[in-house]
């Protein structure tokens, strides 16, 4: 599409042309190769390669080919797997096999995880066990009253049952009444918020007017967007649908938190032994020394590195995903090539990406603690001072990681650099102006009033069902039993929604970036979804979607005749 549209069309559409966009179809007699790791094709199917001279596309882990038809090589935006067979130019030549981008931070970072085993082996855990030597002091006091074992168990269990059955509810929700979901939740907002100022009338009038401030603010805010709501209800079934179809994102997403809070203990058991030996070494002094200051600091940057490597790691498994979805009709286990890709080509994007948020985040917590320190030391303006600049620092980490995401979505797909990705990125964002943030802040509040629902009737749900079924509760403690499930019904579906809720943001993130660059991935394999896109961006951007020449290339009736999937 690129190379078809003129340059005004494609400064629209914030189209950049590519070196070869690969066609369809090619003629049997060109010499063929796999653009992806196409496993298991059978021998009769055709196997499609771009013209000489240009360089290859990647299909990413597309495998399951069709019988005695062309082995699709586009559309094609992922990076290429381990293994894969690339595609002979024609001079004897192969082109490079995917290495890992910014090698160094990935070593880094290795280096960074190494160090803290080794301080909480070698430090933390004789710490640890001199202290658990201590008198514990046990009583039977009150045996046999209040919540038996098995009551908190059985409350347990039902917590994370609903928990379970609420993010699955949460996820075909998302995918099968997107735009209604998102048209309920604003209209919820604004129902609540004048709900609260008609109850603060009787206890503040102050208090009411604050709340119909918010009320009003919800209107415009409903005003100015509604043109855009199904544009962002495209995006938010498209990620929805790529998600449940591949739920083993959502499996990773449970996994990743277990790694997180793993690293965390690690952390934390270091931090001890570390504490510990300073505290010993300043007691020989007699004074702090500059090595606790610096140890303070590198174990903060450890801390923010670590957590944020889980957490874009998770983003970038979720866009492989979603972008080998995109691009194959019937990918095999994308999620599983996708973690590996993570994890070794683009490693080292991703830890640089997490390295630059983790700086911006121990200086705003320097800062937060140089500040504590000059209110306690009676110094009202520097405290002033140095909070005006903690909340700058808040705004660029804000800023910095949400570049960061999109930045990584390109990394993702296209196995980029994480430098060439934000270039790309920013790119992106001066072209298509602020259409990207507001579709993110649509779709974000959609979700936390959604995770806000879905927590509130799991805590219901597991208020009544303590109250009415579990078997041999007292009625003097059936109240107490019934409060306890019902908010930890309320906390496990919003904990288990706001998974779900990180995955398919993520997925949302990737349908806007890949709709830009290869909109063909979603026609091809995808085409009923790919027409609501279509539809919703001639709703918002008629002009350029008529220009680019979408209204003729993808008419509805071209897609319908191929349409062949159920949202």
């Amino acid at each position: 599409l690129a190379h078809t549209c003129s340059p005004a069309s494609r400064r629209l559409l914030g189209l950049q042309p590519k070196k070869f966009r690969p066609p369809l179809a090619c003629e049997q007699e060109n010499k063929m190769a796999y653009a992806g790791d196409y496993g298991g094709a059978p021998k009769n199917a055709v196997e499609v390669a771009p013209p000489r001279g240009h360089d290859a596309y990647y299909a990413g882990d597309a495998r399951g080919a069709r019988s005695g038809g062309a082995v699709p090589v586009a559309p094609v935006i992922m990076a290429p797997p381990e293994g894969m067979i690339t595609v002979d130019r024609g001079d004897g030549s192969e082109p490079p096999a995917p290495t890992c981008k910014d090698p160094v931070w990935a070593a880094l970072l290795a280096l960074n995880v190494v160090v803290q085993a080794i301080l909480a082996v070698v430090y933390g855990i004789p710490v640890l066990n001199s202290a658990g030597t201590d008198e514990v002091v046990t009583s039977d006091e009150g045996s046999g009253k209040g919540l038996s074992t098995r009551t908190l168990g059985i409350v347990f269990v039902i917590c994370v049952g609903l928990g379970a059955v609420a993010s699955v509810l949460f996820l075909l929700c998302l995918v099968r009444c997107a735009e209604r979901l998102v048209r309920v939740t604003v209209f919820a907002s604004i129902g609540l918020n004048v709900l609260l100022a008609i109850v603060s009338v009787f206890l503040s009038p102050f208090l009411a007017l604050i709340w119909i401030i918010f009320a009003v603010l919800g209107v415009c805010f409903w005003c100015s967007v509604r043109n855009r709501i199904a544009f962002a209800a495209a995006h938010l079934e498209i990620a929805g649908t790529a998600v449940r179809k591949h739920s083993l994102t959502i499996c990773w997403a449970y996994a990743s938190l277990a790694m997180g809070a793993i690293y965390c203990i690690v952390w934390a058991v270091a931090v001890v032994g570390v504490s510990s030996k300073l505290v010993e070494q300043r007691a020989v002094r007699d004074e702090a020394s500059a090595l606790e200051a610096v140890a303070y600091v590198l174990e903060l940057l450890a801390f923010f590195w670590g957590v944020n490597f889980v957490r874009f790691s998770l983003h970038v498994v979720v866009s492989g995903t979603v972008g080998t979805w995109w691009a194959v009709a019937e990918p095999k286990d994308p999620t599983v090539g996708s973690i590996r890709r993570a994890f070794t080509t683009s490693c080292g994007s991703v830890a640089f990406a997490a390295l630059l948020i983790a700086i911006i985040q121990t200086i705003r917590q320097m800062l937060r603690e140089a500040q504590r320190s000059a209110m306690r030391n009676g110094g009202a303006a520097a405290a002033c001072c140095l909070g005006i600049v903690h909340c700058l620092i808040q705004i660029i980490e804000n800023l910095a990681r949400y570049i960061s995401e999109y930045a990584l979505v390109r990394v993702a797909l296209f196995g980029e650099d994480f430098i060439t990705a934000g270039r790309a990125t920013f790119a992106m964002f001066r072209e298509r102006g602020w259409t990207a943030v507001i579709n993110d802040v649509i779709i974000s509040r959609t979700l936390t009033l959604a995770m806000l629902l879905f927590g509130a009737l799991t805590g219901v749900v597991g208020a009544g069902a303590a109250y009415f079924f579990i078997p041999g509760v007292g009625q003097d403690i059936k109240g107490a039993v019934a409060l306890l499930a019902g908010l930890g019904g309320f906390i496990l579906g919003m904990a288990c929604c706001s998974i779900v809720s990180m995955v398919i943001e993520s997925g949302v993130i990737t349908a806007f970036v890949a709709f830009g660059e290869q909109p063909e991935g979603l026609h091809v394999n995808h085409p009923v979804l790919f027409q609501k896109m279509l539809e919703a961006w001639a709703e918002f951007y008629p002009d350029a979607v008529v220009a680019a020449g979408y209204d003729r290339r993808y008419g509805v009736d071209a897609v319908g005749h191929h349409a062949r999937d159920e949202p």
